[in-house]
């Protein structure tokens, strides 16, 4: 029995012995320790603090966006000729009618703000585009001519409602409005505008970048069946723009997102070999509406377009 106590007691000296021999941490490695500890600490607090104040965002944005959706829902937006109309009772200036509508309509009980403006004394054009006025209705003698003091101030346009005549109006006054939405068609979660207007490549990019969107890009066979589907159907019975241009030679991208074509339809021989001189010229994506093949084509040329856009939220129930 003696000998095992001895045993015993020989084993505990041991490992208190060599627990005793470990190194100790010295007073400014534990300082450095308890310092790192302590910005975990506050790191830890700080990624909370932000998860949480993220995720409010998140979902205050979300009860706006809805909010939002059901705002469209209940204006009563009444359709023609491919294009959607509002009429604003709320009699507001003119700044604020096209700050809170965005788009205006040239036509339409006292007077109605229309989006036309001359921002350089009597050159007036439409605020949607920045084009001058094709089509005039101004009751005679309006707007006032450059030699009458009142052209100076008077420099928006407005639709009386028992004539259909145009006014050149002081913009400050208030007055209800008429807005103007183009038509989007959804398809997959994107949205689709097909441009009547026959216009250059470049004008057809700035257009659809003005309307919330983008010249088209198409990502594989279905997307382009169903384009050429739409542009088949238009009116306008020509080739139609798409978004892709090769700024190097024989390098064709996408103007959207500036990758490479994944997916190609084109007509057999296009596009221009570098070889051919041709290519030189040809440097922006046509489709022809019969069959949906696409072409290289000379930029400055003019046809209609086809937009994209990735926000469909608000177009899928009052557009579609």
């Amino acid at each position: 029995m003696n000998s095992v106590l001895r045993f015993i007691f020989f084993v505990i000296c041991v490992v208190c012995g060599t627990v005793n021999s470990l190194p100790c941490l010295t007073n400014k490695s534990k300082q450095d320790f308890n310092k790192a500890r302590d910005a975990l600490k506050i790191l830890k607090n700080y990624l909370k603090s932000r998860a949480s104040s993220i995720n409010s965002k998140i979902q205050a944005l979300d009860k706006d966006m809805t909010s939002m959706e059901e705002d469209f829902k209940r204006r009563q937006w009444v359709k023609y000729n491919n294009h959607c109309y509002y009429i604003g009772d709320d009699s507001v200036m003119w700044t604020e009618a096209e700050d809170s509508y965005v788009f205006f309509l040239p036509i339409l009980e006292t007077s109605f703000w229309l989006g036309s403006t001359d921002v350089v004394n009597d050159d007036w054009r439409w605020i949607y585009d920045q084009t001058q006025l094709s089509y005039k209705n101004f009751y005679s003698g309006r707007p006032y001519p450059t030699s009458n003091s009142k052209s100076y101030t008077y420099n928006c346009m407005t639709i009386y409602y028992s004539n259909c005549y145009w006014y050149d109006s002081e913009c400050q006054y208030g007055a209800p409005f008429v807005c103007e939405r183009r038509q989007w068609v959804k398809y997959n979660n994107h949205c689709y505008y097909i441009g009547d207007d026959s216009v250059r490549w470049t004008d057809a990019e700035r257009k659809c970048r003005e309307i919330g969107g983008y010249l088209v890009k198409i990502d594989d066979s279905s997307e382009n069946s169903w384009i050429y589907q739409q542009i088949n159907n238009n009116s306008e019975k020509t080739y139609y723009w798409l978004g892709s241009t090769d700024v190097v030679h024989g390098d064709w991208r996408w103007i959207y997102d500036q990758t490479q074509l994944s997916y190609k339809n084109f007509y057999s021989g296009r596009p221009f070999p570098v070889s051919n001189a041709n290519t030189y010229n040809n440097n922006c994506i046509k489709m022809k509406y019969s069959n949906g093949l696409w072409k290289d084509e000379q930029c400055q040329y003019t046809y209609p377009y086809v937009c994209e856009s990735n926000f469909c939220k608000f177009y899928t129930t009052a557009y579609s």
